[in-house]
Parts: structure tokens; C-alpha cells; sequence
């Protein structure tokens, strides 16, 4: 069937799930390596703190100097403060972010397939973009539960954002497509009116 044929909501939905699973998928790749991302950092920060370290116990002028080793340690509480509040992260979070990241990862693959469906106009196609539908919403639900159910950093919440963006923009559009009639992506609708007004024309 054309494209042409397809009810002007369903195809936006339709392109706009293309679109949003397309991003999905890149975002989900990025919260799949995530965890190594913050290893490199945590790494950093610990080399950073140790070879500091290691350079005043090499150098008594300041090893010996007591306001500059209050003002060190301050320096390194606020590191560590910083650190925890931003990046730390717990690690059944990491797990849980892990495993929904690939369970997202395939159902963004579906999702963009649901929405190609829907630029055709069958029933089926309809109901497969629900389904796809109901689906990312309880799984989105489910991992953003467990993914802040624990003390996060500013990351997680950063990181989390789009998958909120996400979540609004899944809910909108099952509420679409809910407010429609599915009969609009019947493919014989054309066909069955067409028939009525053929016995119309005859009865008058």
C-alpha cells in the first residue's frame, strides 16, 4: 500500500518513532560502555590523587610544611566530595543499567521497525506499534525504577535524561494512536466504501 494512504497521525508517529528509535539505539550503545567510561574516569582521579601524593613525600619542603598539607587535604576532600556527588555511581546500579541497556537496545531495533510498519496501512501494522509501545513504557518504567532506587550521583541523572524523553514521548504517542480508530488503517476500508456508495447510487 502506499504511503500515501496512511492516516496523516499514523505516519507521523510513524516517522517520529523511526527517529526517536534511531537515537534510542545510539543512546543505549552509550549506556552499554558507560561503565568503562567511568572506570577511565575513577582511574584518573585515583592516579592523579597517588602521584600527587607521591610527589610532596619526595619533596620536604612541602612534606614538612603543615599549611600547605591542611590546604592539600582540603583540596583532596573536595576532590573526593565532588567526585561522589557527580560520577559515583553504586555498582548493582552499573548492573542495572547494563541489562536494561541491551534489553532497550533490542527493543529499539523493534520500535524502529513498528514505526516503519506504521507508514503502511494494515491493521496488523497498527497493532504492532501498540504493542511496541506498551512495551518500551514498561520496561523504561521498570528500569528507571531500579536505576534510582539507590543514592545516585548527578550522572545518573544526567545520563537518565533521555530515557524521561523518551518515556513522555512513548506515552504521547500510544495516547495517538489509542485516540484513533484502528478501522483507519483497515486496507479495504477504500474498498468497503467505495462498495457502499456503488449501492447507494443504485438504490437512488
Amino acid at each position: 500500500m502506499s504511503i500515501k494512504k496512511v492516516p496523516g497521525w499514523g505516519k507521523t508517529v510513524g516517522i517520529l518513532m523511526i527517529i526517536m528509535g534511531s537515537l534510542g539505539a545510539f543512546y543505549q550503545l552509550y549506556r552499554i560502555v558507560f561503565p568503562m567510561i567511568l572506570n577511565v574516569q575513577q582511574e584518573f582521579i585515583g592516579n592523579f590523587s597517588r602521584i600527587t601524593k607521591d610527589q610532596i613525600q619526595n619533596n620536604d619542603s612541602l612534606r614538612l610544611n603543615p599549611t600547605f598539607n591542611e590546604n592539600f587535604e582540603s583540596f583532596e576532600n573536595s576532590l573526593e566530595a565532588v567526585n561522589n556527588t557527580i560520577f559515583k555511581i553504586e555498582p548493582h546500579i552499573i548492573q542495572y543499567i547494563m541489562v536494561f541497556s541491551l534489553i532497550m537496545l533490542l527493543v529499539n531495533v523493534i520500535y524502529i521497525i513498528a514505526g516503519t510498519k506504521l507508514l503502511t496501512k494494515k491493521i496488523a501494522n497498527y497493532q504492532f506499534a501498540k504493542i511496541t509501545l506498551i512495551i518500551a513504557i514498561l520496561i523504561n518504567v521498570l528500569s528507571l525504577f531500579l536505576i534510582f532506587s539507590g543514592n545516585n550521583s548527578l550522572m545518573i541523572f544526567a545520563m537518565m535524561f533521555y530515557a524521561f524523553i523518551g518515556l513522555i514521548a512513548d506515552i504521547v504517542y500510544i495516547i495517538i494512536l489509542q485516540s484513533h480508530d484502528q478501522s483507519e488503517y483497515d486496507e479495504n476500508e477504500n474498498a468497503q466504501k467505495q462498495v457502499i456508495s456503488i449501492e447507494e447510487g443504485f438504490e437512488i
